[in-house]
């Protein structure tokens, strides 16, 4: 049986301990205040990275939502186009069910002048009456004749509106308006 040695006080154990060790290679560990600097500067990395995905992503957004705001703009135009050719369409159907029994009307090409209200409908028989005549097509206007007489004078106001002065004259007749694409056709006067 072996016989135990002398008792070491703890500090000479330490002592001991230490020259031990100083015998071996033993790596360090690195310490922990650069774990945590190298941790915060990886963190620091991917926060970047992020917001330059949340910057990458609003400036997407907002391109989207101009797209949508144009778009928005062109299904607006499409539905007045829409509704201004359903409108003479209609226009269409109720002069062609005023035709008179052996009448027959043509719809008018597209892009020609259309009317569908003067105002006043009557003038003195001198003429020098202001005359607005509403419709469609009247871009690039050439002429306007009440009757076979030419109006003494028109101002185009927009596609759809002009102002015309009217001629001397008696009885009914019919205003026509005509542009490069064709003359505003009106039934016959019965």
């Amino acid at each position: 049986m072996r016989r135990a040695g002398p008792l070491v006080p703890l500090d000479d154990l330490a002592a001991a301990d230490s020259r031990c060790l100083s015998r071996f290679s033993v790596p360090l560990l690195p310490k922990p205040r650069i774990l945590f600097n190298k941790a915060i500067d990886d963190v620091s990395v991917q926060v970047a990275d992020t917001k330059s995905q949340v910057d990458q992503a609003k400036a997407d957004l907002a391109a989207a939502q101009a797209q949508v705001v144009s778009t928005q703009a062109q299904l607006t135009q499409a539905q007045a186009d829409l509704s201004k050719a359903q409108t003479q369409i209609a226009q269409l159907n109720a002069k062609a069910a005023a035709a008179t029994a052996g009448q027959f009307v043509y719809a008018p090409a597209p892009g020609t002048p259309v009317i569908t209200s003067i105002s006043p409908v009557t003038s003195s028989p001198t003429g020098g009456d202001t005359v607005t005549i509403t419709g469609s097509g009247f871009t690039g206007v050439t002429a306007v004749s009440f009757g076979l007489t030419p109006a003494a004078s028109f101002v185009f106001l927009n596609d759809t509106q002009i102002t015309a002065v009217s001629p001397p004259g008696s009885g009914p007749v019919n205003v026509r308006i005509t542009t490069p694409l064709g003359a505003s056709t009106t039934p016959p006067l019965a």
